[in-house]
């Protein structure tokens, strides 16, 4: 049933008042309800991170296209605020992307030839033209956070070289202050302190771009999550953790900060006027998210004339690059930690261009985190705050219109509902639908092929909307899709030339018949990036024993010369079928082959997984399953590595799909897949189960795992074991065994395939769980 614009609003407005009321569904509630919601002092916020679009902003406030972008936008922002309303306006970062211009370029649109004067001129006079902007469509209140482009953006925070801009990471952390943060003369917009506490945190690099602001019962925390690592003379690539990989910048709170950061929360739980905490920063902390347009780097240069800024607006079209797409340590960081100490209602993040809601795998922690879509206005998020509800819809301009259209429809609502405090709820639905981490992200079952454009992709646009009708994959053009049955849902619905639909297993439905010039590649980037674990399993039959065959495929979107991804230190994933082999390829020249497996291009379906048993596993820990038993792997190529996979890849089955074309030179030997293809499934978890065996999934659930990793439910009891903790790691990996005192007993190795059994027990060492550390 299609609900109207914050329907779960109108639920929470009918409990706490009791009709008579009337509301429309046409895209927004009606004025009958907001004047309810005012009586009763609920209020309304904006979110809408990475705009972008606002570079033109940086030079000529006089050009075409400045006056282009400032009445475009000038015109949805007033209908927005006429439609919605909002108090004020949170962009989490990624305002403008102007940063992601060469330093020459800067300099020569300035005028200026001093690279951090060029750098702090840009930004400034952006920032203060954006700020206009949102007052002048009835927004007086902008709390913006850092964003990587905001700083230089990509290859500029390499540690050398002629394009680095680390030198003018102070100039433009200035600009974004100076612009966004304070008057004309200097003084700090944000400076009313919390309790005893300053607004800011005084003598930290982050002194004028973190700060905390009370507005009305809500608490907002803007926090700058970008540290330069050292002294900035060597790039930080931490394959041991899965960290950094993007020059001598990484995301990280610490230290001073980080104490400030604890000490504001400390004060405002103090505060019962205080009914909702908001935290804001630019990388998302909770993995997995979805990501569309963005990548770790950007490989190709550009040239620019430097008198015509629509160059400017080029490259925000083309190139939605990103720097640095997650927090270091995610929900084990400090930062994660303290908001669950302190009850933070809800973390918004943005950075990777699309839509996500998720919470922590740790049950103890309440904090949703919220990853926003901005893009030009194409999308946005409304908070309507009462004293114990948090009612928060997500609006999309709708697809089958132009850009620009203004015309939003709610395509995913999530509420928290506080009014018991003993118990908070929260319910939410559609795109803002809390994540299952443990499902499957990516299911295409290759039961019915559908119209390209049956469900919009957000970043796929076709020439005159925003949502495409075909799209050229390696030289032919796609005009059907295949519907994502995974959590991931449409954003990862794949695009699809010449599959067929066929029959399939005995008993088991349709298959995909794959030729030579099929094309089926996704969209969407990830969810593979850093170490974090990726798994998946597919069902083949061919008879093509004679050839080299890509199975599956995730590989950089950019970096069109081959020497780029054969020198690229980090791994792309491709499984392969050569003469009816598996082979697991992590770079050209290194990977894993199943060396027990003899030849499964017979004619038979065959069942193939791969599985990560860990984060940052070296290559020999991959498993590979055929037909659900470990084959036994040999690694190849000299090295055997920590897997540090590419934030900016996509996903492909039968071939190299939306890829790199580097990928065709690199492997010019490897054809697509040619036989038939079903039941393919991807997750972010380790795969270790087998016919009978048991796991816990991230919510201590018992987990009966019958034949092809189905997981089914059971009643927990007494029998059912738990996962206990890791002091060391602070990581789940043991059984308990005893409930009094409870106990466990600690992995000193992975657990063999189908060894997480009833009562299995590996290593002595045995911890109290009443030490202090909580499942």
């Amino acid at each position: 049933m299609m609900m109207c614009r914050s329907s779960l609003s109108l639920l929470v407005l009918c409990f706490l008042f009791p009709p008579p009321f009337v509301w429309q569904c046409n895209g927004h509630a009606s004025k009958n309800i907001f004047a309810a919601a005012e009586e009763d002092d609920s209020w309304t916020f904006l979110v809408m991170p990475d705009q972008h679009d606002f570079t033109p902003f940086s030079f000529d406030k006089d050009s075409e296209e400045t006056q282009k972008v400032w009445t475009e936008s000038l015109r949805i922002l007033k209908a927005m605020k006429e439609d919605y309303g909002g108090d004020l306006v949170l962009i989490s970062g990624d305002s403008a992307q102007y940063g992601n211009l060469s330093l020459g370029n800067i300099q020569a649109m300035t005028g200026i030839a001093e690279a951090g004067k060029a750098v702090y001129t840009a930004g400034v006079t952006c920032y203060r033209m954006i700020r206009e902007l949102f007052k002048a469509a009835g927004f007086d209140e902008l709390l913006v956070a850092v964003g990587d482009h905001e700083l230089g953006g990509n290859k500029g925070f390499r540690a050398k070289g002629s394009k680095s801009k680390v030198l003018t990471v102070p100039a433009s952390r200035k600009a974004f202050a100076d612009g966004y943060n304070k008057r004309e003369n200097e003084s700090f917009i944000f400076n009313d302190a919390i309790g005893n506490v300053t607004s800011r945190p005084l003598g930290t690099t982050f002194e004028d771009t973190s700060f905390a602001y009370r507005k009305n019962n809500v608490l907002f925390i803007t926090v700058d999550v970008f540290k330069i690592v050292g002294h900035g003379d060597r790039n930080y690539f931490d394959r041991i953790n899965g960290f950094g990989g993007e020059g001598v910048i990484t995301c990280d709170v610490s230290g001073a900060h980080l104490n400030w950061f604890e000490d504001i929360l400390r004060e405002a739980k103090k505060d019962l006027n205080i009914k909702h905490i908001i935290v804001q920063g630019h990388v998302p902390i909770i993995l997995p998210v979805r990501k569309v347009r963005c990548s770790g780097q950007v490989s190709a240069n550009h040239s620019f004339n430097t008198n015509a800024l629509i160059h400017a607006r080029l490259i925000n079209t083309i190139f939605d690059a990103v720097a640095k797409q997650f927090l270091d340590g995610a929900d084990d960081s400090g930062l994660w930690k303290i908001m669950s100490k302190y009850g933070v209602d809800v973390y918004f993040a943005g950075e990777v261009h699309t839509n996500t809601a998720s919470k922590s795998r740790d049950p103890e922690s309440g904090v949703v985190q919220i990853v926003a879509r901005g893009r030009t206005l194409s999308n946005f998020i409304t908070v309507q705050v009462f004293d114990d509800v948090l009612d928060i819809a997500l609006m999309n301009e709708i697809g089958e219109k132009q850009r620009w259209n203004g015309d939003y429809k709610e395509s995913g609502h999530l509420t928290i509902d506080k009014r018991n405090s003993s118990n908070t709820i929260v319910s939410s639905s559609g795109e803002l639908e809390l994540i299952d981490p443990d499902s499957s992200l990516i299911k295409f079952d290759f039961e019915e092929i559908l119209p390209l454009g049956s469900r919009q992709v957000l970043g796929l646009f076709g020439p005159d909307k925003l949502m495409a009708t075909s799209v050229v994959m390696r030289g032919i053009n796609c005009t059907d899709s295949m519907m994502n049955k995974g959590s991931f849902g449409a954003q990862y619905d794949a695009q699809v030339g010449n599959v067929a639909i066929v029959t399939g297993k005995e008993g088991g439905g349709s298959a995909g018949l794959f030729r030579e010039d099929s094309r089926f590649g996704i969209f969407g980037v990830g969810p593979n990036g850093g170490g974090e674990i990726v798994s998946f399993s597919m069902w083949i039959k061919t008879t093509e024993s004679d050839s080299n065959m890509t199975l599956a495929h995730y590989g950089s979107t950019f970096g069109n010369k081959a020497k780029v991804i054969r020198k690229d230190k980090k791994n792309h994933m491709m499984l392969a079928l050569e003469s009816g082999v598996p082979v697991l390829y992590i770079n050209p020249g290194n990977g894993l082959t199943s060396a027990s497996v003899k030849n499964i291009a017979d004619g038979n379906w065959h069942h193939i997984a791969v599985s990560m048993p860990k984060r940052s596993p070296r290559l020999f820990q991959i498993q590979i399953f055929v037909d659900f038993v470990a084959t036994t792997n040999r690694v190849w190529g000299g090295k055997n590595p920590r897997i540090f996979q590419t934030t900016s890849g996509k996903l492909s089955i039968g071939g190299f799909g939306h890829s790199s074309k580097a990928y065709d030179v690199v492997y010019k030997d490897m054809k697509p897949f040619q036989g038939l293809i079903d039941d393919f499934s991807l997750w972010t978890k380790r795969l270790a189960q087998r016919r009978n065996g048991f796991e816990i999934n991230a919510n201590t659930k018992c987990v009966h795992v019958r034949g092809a990793f189905e997981q089914v439910e059971i009643q927990k009891s007494d029998e059912c074991i738990q996962l206990c903790v890791d002091r060391e790691n602070k990581k789940c990996r043991g059984f308990q065994v005893t409930d009094d005192p409870p106990s466990c007993t600690l992995y000193v190795r992975v657990p063999e395939l189908g060894g997480e059994k009833e009562g299995s027990q590996c290593g002595t060492e045995k911890v109290s769980l009443a030490s202090g550390w909580n499942l």
